[in-house]
């Protein structure tokens, strides 16, 4: 019998129901939201257990549109875990998810330019951008696909199909499909493999107005977890009036870019960071439904890492399990199966904004004002959450736990 290695390459992209069924009239969109929220937010908590010292980060948009694209091979524990009723086809909400994320050019920027060792972004870059495509080999089968699936794909999601021949795909493979994109945060790449589905995301984001930008950074000391301070170099931010929170358990701001946000969570003292990670797991709008507008400063150490997970272990803790057995609906080959998800990527915050992407591998078998109150001074000097979304349709693009800003 003929065996099909797979290695999928998912981010913030695709979504396919392939159900005739509609559900409720609207409803497809902010469901979609709401999942892509939840799972983040578990995600990172899960992650951030496994690796409570070091910085991590996940990009949910990817991996919320990767289940939804095989959602046919899984559709009973998928509906589940995500909270998607069963009836609702999600193709044209897809479309508009994947819309609501894409206000890059037509040609990406340059990965290299973008991730150099600049002090500040570029002026005028600012963007969210995404590609995907399947690259594969053709094996000794006619059809590699099923033909509705290859339909659905390519007129909800966008999404090329690359035929490279009989050789198996490699790295530069899947940088090709996306035009350079993945060229800075492909996960490694199993040689072995026939297909992949690769995705790629870019967001670079100016903070509003005058945040940071006019105030050269101020020395400080942040607390990490091992004990004691470490030097750090933080962010002087402006007054201003911003959607801010302190409560018993937290203190958060929101700081708003050109075309998203970025919404800084710090536990408040004698808190851990672990028990409000899991407090947001279970209550996601927690942090939300705090904020109220107030004028004050931040004062937050600028920070910048890459970072890795190996995700298949975590998700089949959720329930999923069907997709990393055999695959009969989309897939024509016998025996084609997941066989791992991971995901790659770098995020970096500092006086002129956000600048982020990720990518996510799939890999399987195929076989200035007067008055009012006393304006709040947020000091960032303890380990926080972060939480980008954009601003389109307020979609979370990516979280994480900074522990030591140090780390890169």
């Amino acid at each position: 019998m003929t065996t099909y290695r797979f290695a999928g390459f998912a981010l913030s992209l695709i979504v396919a129901t392939f159900a005739s069924a509609q559900g409720k009239p609207g409803e497809g969109l902010p469901t979609l939201i709401r999942s892509n929220e939840q799972l983040g937010t578990r995600l990172l908590n899960s992650m951030h257990m496994a690796s409570p010292d070091q910085n991590v980060a996940i990009a949910p948009p990817p991996i919320t549109l990767m289940f939804a694209l095989f959602r046919a091979d899984a559709r009973e524990e998928t509906d589940k875990i995500l909270g998607w009723d069963s009836a609702l086809d999600l193709r044209y909400s897809s479309r508009m998810f994947i819309g609501a994320l894409d206000s890059g050019p037509s040609d990406p920027p340059k990965p290299e330019k973008l991730l150099g060792n600049q002090s500040l972004m570029p002026a005028g870059e600012d963007s969210i951008w995404m590609a995907n495509a399947i690259v594969y080999r053709t094996p000794k089968v006619k059809e590699v696909f099923a033909p509705y699936f290859v339909r659905n794909s390519q007129r909800f999601y966008h999404l090329d199909f690359v035929n490279i021949g009989d050789r198996k795909p490699q790295s530069e493979d899947l940088r090709q499909a996306t035009r350079g994109l993945a060229l800075a945060t492909l996960p490694a790449f199993d040689i072995g493999n026939d297909f992949a589905y690769v995705g790629s995301l870019h967001l670079s984001c100016s903070w509003q107005g005058n945040l940071f930008v006019l105030n050269p950074e101020i020395d400080g000391d942040f607390a990490v977890r091992s004990g004691g301070t470490k030097p750090v170099h933080m962010m002087d931010g402006e007054k201003d009036f911003f959607d801010h929170a302190q409560t018993d358990e937290f203190e958060a701001i929101t700081l708003p870019c050109s075309i998203g946000s970025m919404t800084v969570v710090m536990p408040a003292q004698e808190k851990s960071i672990e028990d409000l990670s899991q407090k947001i797991v279970s209550n996601p709008s927690l942090v939300s439904a705090a904020l109220h507008r107030e004028f004050g400063a931040v004062v937050m150490p600028s920070f910048d890492f890459a970072f890795h997970s190996e995700l298949r272990p975590v998700l089949e803790r959720y329930g999923f399990k069907s997709l990393f057995g055999v695959m009969r609906q989309i897939i024509l080959v016998p025996e084609s199966h997941l066989t791992e998800v991971n995901q790659s990527g770098r995020i970096r915050a500092d006086r002129a904004g956000v600048y982020a992407e990720a990518s996510t591998l799939g890999g399987g078998i195929l076989g200035g004002i007067m008055g009012g109150p006393t304006p709040f001074h947020m000091v960032v000097n303890r380990p926080f959450l972060f939480f980008v979304h954009d601003d389109a349709a307020n979609i979370l693009l990516f979280a994480g736990v900074v522990m030591d800003p140090t780390q890169n």
